[in-house]
């Protein structure tokens, strides 16, 4: 089995999409151009830097310095390519996780340097219901740094590859069917009933209820949500 080289075990995907949220938080908040762990993303509001903001996020995350990550190349396409060669293990959108790096290519531009296709490429920063959302420098919408949605052309990527384990060194990864599987009133929530989002673990109401015994009912008149014993509730307030 091919197992993914990471750029530095020692960080996290967690790590690496806690910088893109930094960077982007600075951005929002005019602490521009914005700077983190050491590396300033000084093209934040250019147009075509998809790959030196990846190359500068991994950066940031591995070695809190600027131009030591062997991966980086001088386009996406190439990078992507490279990546194959140096062992990194390709996802899949069924493996995909937060914080792997995305690759598509053609882009309609091509590269100064190695004449292909420059491709476009981003991070996995969250997911919002079944829709991910990329953090990336695109043209689209004269938007530079930005986290949007997954757009339709953006379904076939040539490459996505995990450049930091899934959990710190010595951990447990994550189970491949969820992001982590989550101990309530010792039963185990289904991953699909636990989300992750900025690091962040959220569970569904209905899954805690259950583990716990409780059920969830609504009042129709106010719209409030009840969670507790059966017992608890007036028969008039609809489960």
């Amino acid at each position: 089995m091919n197992m993914a080289k990471y750029v530095n075990a020692n960080k996290t995907s967690a790590d690496l999409v806690a910088v893109c949220t930094e960077a982007i938080r600075q951005r929002a908040a005019g602490q521009v151009p914005p700077r983190v762990n050491g590396v300033t993303f000084e093209h934040y509001a250019a147009l075509g830097w998809c790959q030196q903001h990846v190359r500068e996020a991994v950066e940031a995350t591995a070695f809190g310095r600027e131009g030591d990550w062997e991966g980086a190349k001088c386009c996406a396409t190439r990078t992507a390519q490279f990546l194959r060669t140096l062992g990194y293990a390709p996802q899949t959108w069924a493996t995909a996780k937060l914080g792997d790096l995305i690759y598509w290519s053609p882009c309609g531009s091509r590269c100064g340097t190695c004449k292909q296709d420059a491709g476009h490429t981003g991070i996995l920063h969250h997911l919002d219901g079944a829709t991910w959302y990329v953090w990336q420098n695109t043209s689209s919408g004269g938007k530079g740094m930005c986290i949007i949605p997954l757009q339709s052309w953006q379904r076939n990527p040539v490459g996505i590859f995990r450049a930091f384990p899934l959990a710190a060194a010595g951990e447990q990864e994550a189970p491949t069917d969820g992001e982590r599987r989550i101990n309530w009133h010792g039963q185990y929530l289904d991953p699909a009933d636990v989300v992750l989002v900025d690091g962040a673990h959220f569970l569904k109401l209905r899954a805690v209820a259950d583990a716990q015994g409780d059920v969830v009912k609504i009042d129709a008149a106010t719209g409030k949500v009840f969670v507790g014993p059966a017992s608890w509730w007036p028969k008039d307030v609809t489960p």
